[in-house]
């Protein structure tokens, strides 16, 4: 009796030390993971004001002008609009809607197109703070987001026949973002962005109802608005996350629990699993209890359940899994991180 128990116990650790590996399962799990702005913009800041500084550098000249297939040619059809407006108009309405919809700003006031005269120069400074004041003060902004500069460019490949018309707006905004009350500018940041039409509808047949050039530039401006607004609009996601199911039924019963919620069992049992002798459960039993804590919102300890794994897997000198470990341990600290940064404003 005592014999078959050990012979039992024996192979129960070869075919850990060995062979369970090849019948392991990779699970994703989805989870919402909260992501921050990226730009650190204080928590009582409530109100903003969005203003274009309507501003040009000297060398852009090419508002009336596109490309058609490698060809520049002058826009004569439309050269009485206001394409710097229409497109200006766009940006600032798709960034203020993108704020709004982040619900992370109780007002956010956009002033007219034309408060700032039509300029342009080679170097644009900055505002000075009395004029922020004066921009900010009226509307009761505790910030002023500025697009201190906006240009555009539109190019269209014909259709060949075979293939259909082409086009694309890319953009490129330089932002400003000015704090009156301790008189610092936030950000200074230029995006370039590129809108694409390829002429072909989401079942792959060809489309004729793409925009034309100035719909394609309003449509390019409005979207190059919201990205910008992204950065500072905090916003849930969802992502994958992998738990690890080797051939032990303790580790299947674990996983069952876990999908179905019930984390704290799981995590029970997999903590059974987590001294050293178990070898390479030991380090699964300590990857999955530190998921299985993200997924309680406790990242302090799924960073701690993550390292202990990684030391496992570097004394036990498992280099595929300490890949694995450290790009989920790089995830964590980059969650705990976004998270301080709200917390310190």
């Amino acid at each position: 009796m005592t014999s078959h128990y050990l012979n039992s116990k024996i192979l129960f650790f070869f075919l850990v030390l060995t062979g369970f590996s090849a019948c392991t399962v990779y699970k994703e799990y989805p989870i919402d993971v909260f992501k921050p702005g990226e730009v650190a913009v204080l928590q009582e800041k409530q109100n903003i004001a969005l203003i274009s500084r309507n501003f040009k550098y000297t060398i852009d000249t090419l508002q009336h002008y596109y490309k058609k297939d490698y060809t520049l040619i002058k826009d004569t059809k439309n050269q009485h609009l206001n394409i710097d407006s229409l497109a200006t108009v766009n940006v600032l309405q798709g960034l203020a809607e993108q704020l709004q919809s982040g619900e992370r700003f109780t007002e956010t006031e956009v002033w007219p197109y034309n408060v700032i005269r039509s300029h342009t120069g080679e170097k644009l400074a900055p505002f000075s703070w009395e004029t922020v004041e004066n921009l900010t003060s009226p509307v009761n902004a505790d910030l002023l987001i500025s697009l201190e500069s906006l240009s555009y460019f539109f190019n269209t490949m014909e259709s060949t026949g075979i293939d259909p018309e082409v086009n694309e707006v890319v953009t490129a905004a330089v932002w400003g973002i000015y704090d009156p009350v301790s008189k610092k500018i936030i950000e200074h940041k230029q995006l370039v962005d590129t809108v694409y039409w390829d002429g072909y509808d989401k079942d792959g047949k060809q489309n004729s109802g793409i925009p034309d050039r100035i719909d394609a530039i309003q449509i390019a401006s409005k979207i190059a608005g919201q990205n910008y607004g992204k950065r500072l609009s905090p916003s849930w996601m969802q992502v994958n996350r992998m738990y690890i199911i080797p051939p032990v039924d303790d580790f299947r019963i674990a996983a069952a629990k876990f999908s179905e919620g019930k984390l704290n069992e799981a995590i029970n049992t997999w903590a059974v699993y987590t001294d050293k002798k178990f070898r390479k459960l030991a380090i699964i039993a300590c990857y999955n209890i530190a998921m299985a804590y993200e997924m309680k919102d406790d990242l302090q300890k799924a960073s701690d359940w993550i390292s202990e794994s990684e030391k496992l897997a570097v004394s036990l000198r498992s280099k595929e899994d300490l890949k694995m470990i450290l790009l989920y341990k790089k995830i964590l600290s980059e969650r705990i991180k976004e998270l301080e940064k709200i917390n310190l404003n």
